[in-house]
C-alpha cells in the first residue's frame, strides 16, 4: 500500500490510535510528532531540568545541556542552537557565569571571540541534567522488556543517523519540492 493509499493516522486501519487531529499519514511520523509536541513543552523541559537542579530557568538548563552535549561553543552559537537573541544568551551566560557553572575563555585563533566552557561545577550539573533524562527514559520504558527496549534504541539509533543524512541533502539541495497537487 502506498503512503498516500494508507489511512490518516488514527483512523481506522492505522496502528496510532488517538493521533487523528494529526493529518500525517505515517504513523511513525504522528507519534514522534506527539513526542515532540509533549518534549518541546517548556514546563515538561523544565519538569526534567528541575529533577536534576530546582533553580534553574529553561535557558540555563537548555546552555548547559548543550555544552555538556557538544563541549565549548560561542555564544553566537548557542543563541543561533536555541533561536534566541544574542542578548538573551549573553544574559543567561552571565547568570550561569556568576554562579560558577561556565566561563568565558578567549579563542586561541582569534582574540575577539571567546567560547563558553563548563567549569567543573558545570560539569557536575550538566551531568546530574543527563541524568534527569536517563531516568526520564526509564520511567517511559517502564514495563517494558529489555529487548523491547533494545530493538528501540537500535531502531532510534538508524533512524537519527537516517535524519541527520535526509537534513545534509535537504541542505544541499538534492530533494525536489512537493508538486503543487498532492
Amino acid at each position: 500500500m502506498s503512503e498516500r493509499e494508507r489511512p490518516l493516522a488514527g483512523s481506522p486501519g492505522s496502528s496510532f490510535p488517538g493521533a487523528d487531529q494529526i493529518p500525517y499519514r505515517s504513523d511513525i511520523l504522528a507519534a514522534l510528532g506527539a513526542i515532540k509536541t509533549i518534549w518541546a513543552m517548556p514546563e515538561y523541559t523544565l519538569d526534567i531540568a528541575h529533577l536534576a537542579m530546582p533553580d534553574l530557568d529553561l535557558g540555563e538548563s537548555n546552555v548547559l545541556w548543550a555544552l555538556g552535549y557538544r563541549g565549548a561553543l560561542r555564544p553566537m552559537d548557542l543563541a543561533d542552537m536555541f533561536a534566541m537573541r544574542r542578548s538573551n544568551v549573553s544574559k543567561i551566560i552571565n547568570r550561569l557565569e556568576s554562579r560558577g557553572l561556565v566561563e568565558r575563555r578567549d579563542e586561541t585563533s582569534d582574540k575577539r571571540s571567546v567560547r563558553i566552557h563548563l567549569t567543573e561545577t558545570g560539569e557536575r550539573a550538566s551531568r546530574r541534567l543527563y541524568a534527569a533524562g536517563d531516568m526520564q527514559i526509564t520511567e517511559l520504558t517502564r514495563g517494558w522488556t529489555e529487548q523491547e527496549i533494545q530493538d528501540f534504541a537500535a531502531y532510534a539509533a538508524r533512524f537519527a543517523d537516517s535524519a541527520r543524512d535526509l537534513a545534509e541533502r535537504l541542505r544541499r539541495g538534492e530533494i525536489p519540492a512537493l508538486p503543487d497537487e498532492l
